[in-house]
């Protein structure tokens, strides 16, 4: 039988060390993926990311400048 530790209480300082780990491992993770694509495909990215969030930030102005 495999006994998995159980999570500390959510909010106690252990709680939050943990929260950091797993954090702190997906953003490796991230950067290994990205890491492992042709240049090229991480700019598209970057391009499509960058006009999603002027388009977003315009939409908010208009929204709240009416």
């Amino acid at each position: 039988m495999i006994v998995t530790p159980r999570e500390p209480a959510k909010g106690t300082p252990e709680w939050f060390e943990l929260d950091k780990r797993r954090n702190e491992a997906a953003t490796r993770a991230r950067l290994r993926r990205d890491a492992a694509k042709p240049l090229g495909e991480n700019l598209k990215e970057g391009v499509a990311l960058s006009a999603f969030a002027q388009r977003f930030a315009a939409a908010f102005a208009k929204l709240h400048h009416s």
